[in-house]
């Protein structure tokens, strides 16, 4: 018989801030008080619509810039850390330079341009940050998502003309060329064919247009978000030729340094998006959850998102699959590799609880810097009054409590620290009482971190591969910010989220129980079928445990 969960979980399926059911006195209260703003500032709508933007001035733009840097220094919490660790700029330091570039702009086209660049610095601490435009958009652009933000209605409208004017960048750009990092170097992933020599599979990329591969990841800081390496200290990119950092040029000049020792300089001719290949699982080929039986003894679920959506579709697959097996499984594989996120409520009701078999209960540490407060004012409060917040919701997230710390890492002048102890118990429980193996890799982010992060701290079972991609959030959700001229609106998630060892687990993720060889991007299996699952080395090694 098919399962699915129960009502109560329905209204937790939408991302963002959500209005509580038995509240309907507070959202009027605060309904009216939008509203009286809104009038006073005769801002419910404005001249602008859907179809264009004012030309800014030198002084508008300026002003944008200084709003935004202001709001990041007193905000962003993960500048220290990334100065520490991964070695970038400081970005106090860039402020007045961004301030002066966006004066010096001659379009609306070229500010957005700097706008974006900004954020990718921006996210240089956590993937969650960024400009949101054209199909990119707000959860909830509500009134009063609206009025706790302090976000103008006309900024929604303007996303459509800002994504046409992303249109026009010229940042990207291809090579055919399988390169993948692995063990500190950029290696050839199979060979590669030159018009005098084809270099061999493993042959390595030592220079990029003249600079030595470290120099030129960490050249693109201000283009795309570099990865951190927290075992070797050092920061790499997913695609090493994915930008185009110099748009007069067709091609990358490279330094190749062969296996017995020798050099090659080539050039990599420069493709357009169109013209990349999709490597590995495709998620459109399946189902969200697929279940296959390995073997007699090891059942195994790859799950590619936790979506919201799937949460009860999912809630059935997985109930089936387990109750089905009767319990003869010793070994239960649960693969989130490339798995970028979604709700908690997918891995702890479809996942935690149906596995556990008493209470367990989990802590999280999370910082946020004071500003954020200050700037909130009364409204914190009243928005943790009004709305639920998709993170610290006790009923649906199993938070047991939350209470101010106190860490010698964060001097209590400039920060909250809070200590959150969640509480999961069995619910639909499944005929299991093997071991459990989750694999990770860098492109488990967000819901499928704190996944990991979960398992990890209430020994759900081992987790396997690689760290993750981080950011897993456990206090707040990403806010939005709004420009005040020009209407741009970005996302930004301001608390940083501790591991166990109160490293930032946005920029290190949660790092494996057991960590076993990989490259990046990760080698996954070619299909979902029995046969290509059992030639997978991470899928092989569980086998051997």
């Amino acid at each position: 018989m098919k399962q699915s969960p129960p009502k109560k979980w329905k209204h937790s399926l939408k991302k963002g801030a959500r209005i509580s059911a038995g509240v309907a006195g507070r959202c009027l209260l605060v309904i009216v008080l939008y509203a009286t703003y809104q009038a006073a500032h005769l801002e419910l709508w404005n001249r602008n619509t859907p179809s264009g933007v004012k030309a800014l001035t030198k002084q508008e733009k300026r002003e944008d810039f200084e709003y935004l840097t202001r709001y990041v220094r007193d905000v962003y919490p993960y500048n220290d850390a990334i100065v520490r660790l991964k070695s970038l700029e400081d970005l106090p330091s860039l402020e007045q330079s961004y301030i002066e570039r966006a004066g010096l702009t001659e379009s609306n086209a070229e500010f957005f341009q700097l706008v974006y660049e900004y954020t990718q610095r921006l996210r240089q601490g956590d993937g969650h940050i960024g400009v949101y435009f054209g199909g990119y958009r707000p959860a909830n652009d509500s009134f009063l998502q609206a009025y706790f933000y302090n976000i103008k209605k006309s900024a929604y409208l303007k996303m459509d003309y800002w994504g046409k004017e992303a249109a026009t960048f010229g940042w990207y750009a291809f090579s055919n060329a399988d390169v993948v990092y692995s063990g500190g170097n950029y290696v050839l992933n199979r060979e590669y064919a030159f018009p005098d020599i084809t270099l061999p599979e493993g042959t390595v990329i030592e220079k990029v247009d003249g600079k030595r591969t470290d120099e030129y990841v960490n050249s693109l800081q201000s283009k795309t978000r570099l990865l951190f390496d927290a075992a070797l200290n050092k920061n790499f990119i997913g695609t090493l030729f994915s930008i185009d950092s110099n748009t007069g040029s067709d091609h990358w000049t490279v330094d190749f340094r062969l296996k017995d020792g020798t050099g090659y300089t080539g050039k990599l001719m420069k493709q357009s998006a169109s013209a990349q290949a999709e490597k590995g699982l495709r998620s459109s080929d399946y189902p969200n959850a697929v279940c296959r039986e390995l073997d007699g003894e090891t059942g195994y679920i790859k799950i590619f998102t936790f979506n919201g959506q799937y949460i009860e579709s999912d809630h059935a697959i997985l109930q089936n699959f387990l109750n089905d097996s009767k319990g003869k499984y010793k070994k239960l594989i649960i693969d989130i590799r490339g798995n970028e996120g979604g709700e908690l409520t997918y891995w702890g009701e479809n996942l935690v609880r149906p596995l556990l078999r008493e209470p367990k209960t989990f802590v999280q540490y999370s910082a946020v810097r004071k500003g954020f407060f200050d700037r909130m004012g009364f409204k914190y409060n009243l928005y943790r009054w009004v709305m639920t917040n998709d993170l610290l919701q006790k009923d649906v997230y199993h938070i047991e409590r939350v209470e101010k710390a106190s860490l010698a890492e964060f001097d209590e002048k400039d920060w909250n620290v809070f200590k959150i102890t969640k509480r999961f118990t069995p619910r639909d429980s499944v005929p299991f009482d093997g071991k459990v193996y989750i694999l990770t890799d860098r492109d488990t982010f967000s819901a499928g971190d704190s996944f990991a992060a979960a398992a990890k701290g209430i020994k759900l079972g081992e987790v396997v591969g690689t760290s993750t991609g981080g950011s897993g959030s456990a206090f707040l959700a990403p806010v939005d910010i709004a420009l005040p001229h020009s209407g741009i609106l970005l996302k930004m998630n301001v608390e940083l989220t501790l591991t166990d060892r109160n490293q930032p687990n946005q920029i290190v993720g949660t790092a494996p129980d057991v960590e076993l060889p990989s490259v990046y991007p990760s080698d996954t299996p070619r299909s979902l079928e029995t046969a290509d699952l059992l030639a997978d080395p991470w899928i092989s090694w569980v086998r051997d445990q």
